[in-house]
C-alpha cells in the first residue's frame, strides 16, 4: 500500500493551529505507520528535527515549482500521475485536481459558510472553492469536532460522504511546570507586563481580537487593576495599529513566538481568553487547560464542547459579567485550585496519538 501526505503545512515558520495540527499528527502516524510506504510532498525541505525521525519507508517528495500558486493543483497533480498512490490524504488543503479515488481530507471549520463577514472578498473566494473542492474530491472526511460535523451536515444536508471524528490532542509538555529561569527569561525577552491576559493565534477578524481587547477594558474598569492583554500570533501590520489605536495602555503584541516558550507564557499569564467567532477545534483552550489557567471562550459550539463546562463563557459584548466572574474565580484560590485540577483532567482525554489512531482508522476504512 502507497499512502500520499500533502505536508506543506509543516514547511513555514509561523505556526497557527493547523499547522500544528498537521506536525504533531504526521509524527504520531509515523510511529503507528512505520510498515508501510508513505510519501510526504512539499515545496520546500522540511526542517530536519522533523525528517530525523521518519521510519525508513516514510520518503520526502520536495516537488519544486517556480510559481508562486498552482502548486498543489497542478504539480502535486503531476507528481501523483507519474507516481500513483493508493491512498491520498489531505490534512490542511484542498487535494490536487487529479488524485485517486480513495482520498481524504481533514475539514477543521466551515466558518466561510457560518460567519462569511470575517473574511475579505478574495479569501472568502479562495476558502469557498477550497471548501466546495474538499467536498467534492474526498471520499471520506474527517472533522477535528462535533461541532464541525454537525455544520457540514446541516450546511450540505445532501452530502452523502462518510465522515470520522478525528478531536486534536495536547503535547505533554503543557502539562509539566516551567522553570522559574526560563519564566523570568521569557518576561524579560517579550518585555512582558506584570500582569496579563493572554490571546494565542493568529490575529485577524475571525479570532475576534477586539471582543478579547474589549474584555480587557471591561475588567480593568470593573476591578481597577492593572491588567494587560498580550497577543501572541501573526498580525498584519495594519491591524495591529487598528487594534491598538484606544489600547495603547494596555495591549502588546508579540508576533510569533517559538513554540518552547508558548507553555511559560500560558504559565504567566492569569488566564487565557479565546473569544474567537468561528473555531474547529481550538487548540490554546487545550493548551491552556493542560497548563492550569482559567479560560474565556465566546459563545461558540465547539469551543463549548471542548471546554466541557470548564471555561467562562462570554455572550457577545457581555465583557462586564464575565469579567466580573472571572475577578471572583481569580480571587478564590481553593475554587481556583480546584478547577485547575478538573481542566487538567479533562486536557489529558485529549492525545496526539488517539488523533492519530483515529486518522489511520479513517484512511484504512
Amino acid at each position: 500500500m502507497r499512502i500520499g501526505i500533502d505536508a506543506t503545512a509543516i514547511t513555514g515558520k509561523s505556526k497557527s493551529g493547523v499547522e500544528w495540527y498537521t506536525r504533531h499528527l504526521l509524527v504520531h502516524l509515523a510511529q503507528i505507520l512505520s510498515h508501510e510506504k508513505v510519501f510526504l510532498y512539499t515545496p520546500q525541505p522540511l526542517p530536519f528535527a522533523f525528517t530525523r525521525t521518519l521510519p525508513i519507508l516514510w520518503k520526502v517528495r520536495v516537488l519544486q515549482w517556480p510559481l508562486p500558486f498552482g502548486w498543489v493543483q497542478l504539480r502535486l497533480s503531476f507528481e501523483l500521475l507519474l507516481h500513483p498512490i493508493d491512498i491520498y490524504f489531505s490534512p490542511s488543503y484542498m487535494p490536487p485536481l487529479y488524485h485517486p479515488k480513495k482520498t481524504v481530507v481533514t475539514i477543521h471549520d466551515v466558518a466561510v459558510k457560518t460567519n462569511a463577514d470575517v473574511f475579505s472578498g478574495f479569501e472568502r473566494m479562495r476558502q469557498r472553492v477550497a471548501l466546495w473542492r474538499m467536498m467534492e474530491s474526498a471520499s471520506r472526511i474527517c472533522t477535528v469536532s462535533s461541532a464541525t460535523q454537525n455544520d457540514l451536515r446541516e450546511r450540505f444536508p445532501e452530502m452523502d460522504t462518510p465522515v470520522t471524528l478525528t478531536p486534536l490532542g495536547i503535547d505533554e509538555v503543557y502539562f509539566r511546570s516551567c522553570s522559574a529561569e526560563h519564566k523570568q527569561r521569557v518576561r524579560e525577552v517579550y518585555r512582558l507586563p506584570e500582569k496579563y491576559f493572554l490571546v494565542l493565534g493568529r490575529v485577524v477578524a475571525k479570532k475576534n481580537p477586539e471582543g478579547a481587547k474589549d474584555f480587557v477594558r471591561a475588567y480593568r474598569e470593573r476591578t481597577g487593576e492593572d491588567q494587560h492583554i498580550v497577543f501572541v500570533g501573526k498580525v498584519e501590520e495594519s491591524y495591529k495599529q487598528q487594534l491598538a489605536q484606544d489600547a495603547r495602555a494596555f495591549a502588546h503584541f508579540l508576533g510569533y513566538v517559538p513554540e518552547e516558550d508558548i507553555p511559560a507564557l500560558l504559565q504567566e499569564a492569569a488566564a487565557l481568553l479565546f473569544l474567537s467567532h468561528k473555531e474547529g477545534f481550538g487548540l490554546p483552550v487545550l493548551q491552556a487547560f493542560a497548563s492550569g489557567i482559567p479560560v474565556v471562550i465566546g459563545n461558540e459550539p465547539a469551543l463549548k464542547e471542548l471546554a466541557g463546562g470548564y471555561a467562562f463563557i462570554c455572550l457577545h459584548t457581555a465583557y462586564a459579567k464575565a469579567a466580573q466572574e472571572l475577578h471572583q474565580l481569580l480571587g478564590d484560590r481553593v475554587r481556583l485550585e480546584r478547577i485547575r485540577q478538573q481542566m487538567r483532567g479533562r486536557a489529558k482525554h485529549y492525545t496526539w496519538r488517539r488523533t492519530a489512531e483515529k486518522t489511520l482508522a479513517a484512511l484504512l476504512a
